[in-house]
């Protein structure tokens, strides 16, 4: 069975930042030391959006209870098996607490410096879908 990877892009709906977290920087983590959208593998019984917002609370002590999907694709990565990546996309509710309970940090990181940090190449594209679904959005 392919390992199965569930991601959310929590938005900030008042200026468009998104929650990312900074990976550890250990030997033989995929991805180490690069700006993700907090999320993780899922377990064998689990639907990707249970994985998603499972994942996303125990990285971030917060519980997103609307996640809309956003993408799914196979992420691959030269020297690492691929997997199939589903990443969702939801509206911080400016009420619950945010941790970093995994990770070197995490933090509301603004669209305009998007580019300056190591990140995977899908980002900036989901980001800024993420940005147009929410902005067609009636308030």
């Amino acid at each position: 069975m392919e390992a199965r990877v569930g991601a959310v892009i929590l938005i900030r709906r008042k200026d468009g930042e998104c929650l990312l977290q900074l990976r550890d920087n250990k030997p033989g983590l995929r991805n180490p030391n690069i700006w993700v959208p907090p999320g993780g593998h899922a377990e064998p019984s689990e639907s990707m959006i249970e994985c998603a917002r499972r994942e996303f609370y125990e990285e971030t002590g917060y519980w997103c209870a609307h996640l809309n999907l956003l993408s799914e694709f196979m992420d691959k990565m030269s020297g690492w098996p691929p997997y199939h990546l589903s990443v969702y996309w939801a509206i911080y509710d400016e009420l619950q607490l945010i941790s970093c309970h995994e990770g070197q940090a995490l933090e509301f990181v603004a669209r305009k410096n998007a580019e300056l940090l190591k990140v995977p190449p899908y980002l900036v594209e989901l980001w800024d879908l993420a940005l147009e679904k929410i902005n067609g959005m009636k308030e």
